[in-house]
């Protein structure tokens, strides 16, 4: 069964950066549907606008996005981003719905 885990905007940005920190995180990513915020997606894209990124790696950032599941607004999705940078998308969604 393939997991799916929520990462946040910050361990995204190391990733898509090519950062050292991306190491810390790189087995999370296999074999693993990518959850993000819609929070997230918005933030990365308005940092690559903001440092006026080129369209070959805007595009690419867009391709990335389009890879993930994006989550939109829920208060229980608020609470429990507070405590954590990564977690299984599966226990949010379970929390959310009931």
């Amino acid at each position: 069964m393939t997991r799916e885990l929520l990462f946040d905007t910050n361990i995204i940005s190391y990733v898509i950066n090519g950062h050292s920190f991306a190491d810390l995180y790189e087995n999370y990513f296999h074999g693993t549907i990518i959850c993000i915020s819609f929070m997230t997606e918005a933030e990365l894209l308005r940092g690559a606008y903001k440092k006026k990124w080129g369209q070959s790696r805007l595009e690419n950032l867009k391709r990335f996005i389009g890879r993930c599941r994006v989550l939109h607004s829920a208060l229980k999705l608020s609470i429990r981003g507070r405590r954590s940078r990564i977690f299984p998308a599966k226990t949010f969604l379970m929390q959310m719905h009931g």
